[in-house]
């Protein structure tokens, strides 16, 4: 678990040190969706780090679009 929490801080640290001069002379939307961006990395690396069984991104997909997409397929079957 050390060894992941050393990735991914590191791997912070350098995408944030790389982009400190971009953030300074970005819009307040553009920064708003950098901080949106970050929150889902920071997310996806504690996950990553403790190994959790937390719902990700395709979790939060089939949950919103199994019933519709169910709809639609069955509106689309041929009946015999």
């Amino acid at each position: 678990m050390m060894e992941r929490m050393v990735v991914v801080f590191v791997l912070f640290v350098i995408f944030l040190a790389r982009d400190i001069v971009t953030i300074k002379r970005m819009r307040k939307c553009e920064k708003m969706v950098y901080v949106v961006s970050i929150i889902v990395a920071v997310y996806l690396g504690t996950a990553y780090i403790t190994d959790l069984d937390w719902p990700f991104l395709q979790d939060i997909a089939y949950w919103l679009f199994r019933e519709p997409a169910r709809v639609i397929v069955d509106l689309l079957k041929v009946s015999k």
